[in-house]
């Protein structure tokens, strides 16, 4: 019984590391083609790095193709 609660747990552990990954991944993605083309102010890479929503960052990689300006975008991830 012990074994299968480590079992679970590790399953659990390693679940939440691998959703965490992804979310960092968006967020690198985002932050570095919103920097390549328009440029970050280190207050915009904060915002970023800190939304943890995957949707919202969905959304804001969506309108990088078609946006024309990084507010916008940045719009996407609930901020002015």
């Amino acid at each position: 019984m012990l074994a299968e609660v480590a079992q679970e747990l590790n399953r659990k552990l390693l679940n939440e590391g691998m959703e965490e990954g992804k979310l960092r991944d968006k967020q690198d993605v985002l932050e570095r083609l919103l920097d390549l083309k328009f440029g970050l102010e280190e207050v915009e890479k904060n915002l970023i790095r800190n939304i943890q929503e995957p949707g919202l960052l969905d959304s804001a990689l969506d309108a990088f193709a078609t946006g024309e300006d990084k507010s916008g975008i940045l719009k996407k991830l609930g901020r002015n």
